[in-house]
């Protein structure tokens, strides 16, 4: 979103404040927010094979809610692990 920000309806600024605020949050452990959050790393070469995007429906919103979808997903096999990503666009989180 900061490489490409014209190509999302959301202000560049916003996501640079989400981004600061997130990590403030994480690293205050006086806070009780802090474990709520989670710091997923992904690591290795992205290889996504999907774009997901997701919105909330009315129960979700009434309630403050909304659907957490992991972007990686392993597989095993009998010889390896496979690794699916998924580009997860979260429309109602963003906004």
């Amino acid at each position: 979103m900061l490489k490409h920000h014209e190509a999302y309806p959301i202000r560049r600024e916003l996501v640079q404040m989400f981004i600061k605020s997130f990590f403030k949050v994480l690293w205050n452990k006086e806070s009780n927010l802090w474990e709520k959050l989670i710091l997923d790393c992904l690591v290795g070469t992205p290889n996504e094979v999907a774009f997901l995007e997701v919105r909330n429906n009315e129960v979700c919103a009434e309630m403050n809610l909304s659907p957490l979808i992991r972007p990686r997903k392993r597989f095993r096999d009998e010889d390896s692990d496979v690794f699916i990503e998924v580009f997860v666009n979260h429309i109602d989180a963003a906004s």
